[in-house]
C-alpha cells in the first residue's frame, strides 16, 4: 500500500510542475510497466547485453529505432552521441547496428 501512495504523491508533484502531461505520462507509463516479456525487436541471436541495453535504454530520450529502417552510415554517426551516455565495448556497437540494420 505504501508504494502506491509514494506512486501518487509523485504523480502529484510532477503535475504540479509540470502540468497536465505529467498526469498523461504518468497513465500511460503505468500502463507500460506490465512486465509481460515482449519479443524483443531485435533479431534473435543477438548478444543479450546489446538486446538489454537496446531494450532499456533506447527509446528513453527517443522512439527506439526499428531494425532495418536506418543506414549503417546513419546508426554509426547517431551513436557518436549515444558513446557518452551508453557504455558499451566497440564490438558491442558494431553488433547493435548490425542488429538495427537488418531486417527481423
Amino acid at each position: 500500500m505504501r508504494n502506491w501512495r509514494n506512486m501518487i504523491n509523485v504523480r502529484r508533484a510532477a503535475t504540479r510542475i509540470l502540468g497536465v502531461p505529467a498526469m498523461v505520462w504518468g497513465v500511460t507509463g503505468l500502463a507500460g510497466c506490465s512486465g509481460t516479456g515482449k519479443a524483443s525487436a531485435l533479431a534473435p541471436g543477438t548478444n543479450p547485453k546489446v538486446v538489454a541495453v537496446y531494450e532499456s535504454r533506447c527509446g528513453s530520450c527517443h522512439v527506439p529505432v526499428e531494425p532495418g529502417t536506418r543506414t549503417r552510415e546513419q546508426l554509426s554517426t547517431a551513436f557518436v552521441a549515444h558513446r557518452k551516455r551508453v557504455r558499451l565495448g566497440d564490438l558491442e556497437w558494431e553488433q547493435l547496428i548490425r542488429a538495427l540494420t537488418q531486417l527481423k
